[in-house]
């Protein structure tokens, strides 16, 4: 019902937004048998998303512990989907919050703190 909807951010926050590297940390694996650490430890995941930066709403900031500096930035859900803690071209994903007014995530809204 919503993809439309979808499909038009998409084209909008690719218009107005750029290409960013969203990268995922993937955390040691351990030898089941020994509990040890794997190494050499796995690569970080990258994958490219289109996004652009908007202003903090005061939503935001009675809910989320927003900072001096902070941003936000609306992704396209057209592909892979930020989680906390991940990257995004010098800033780490604090908070997502997907836009999905149905069954169909819109965008992902995603708060950004500077590293």
């Amino acid at each position: 019902m919503y993809a439309g909807l979808q499909t038009t951010a998409a084209r909008m926050i690719t218009k107005f937004g750029i290409a960013r590297t969203l990268v995922r940390p993937t955390g040691a694996t351990y030898d089941p048998i020994t509990g040890l650490p794997v190494t050499p430890a796995p690569e970080p995941s990258e994958s490219s998303v289109q996004a652009v930066f908007v202003g903090i709403t005061q939503a935001w900031t009675d809910k989320f512990a927003i900072q001096a500096g902070d941003a936000v930035a609306l992704v396209a859900a057209d592909g892979t989907e930020p989680k906390q803690n991940d990257t995004m071209d010098g800033w780490t994903v604090v908070a997502v919050e997907p836009v999905k007014p149905g069954a169909t995530t819109v965008i992902y809204r995603c708060h950004l703190r500077k590293q």
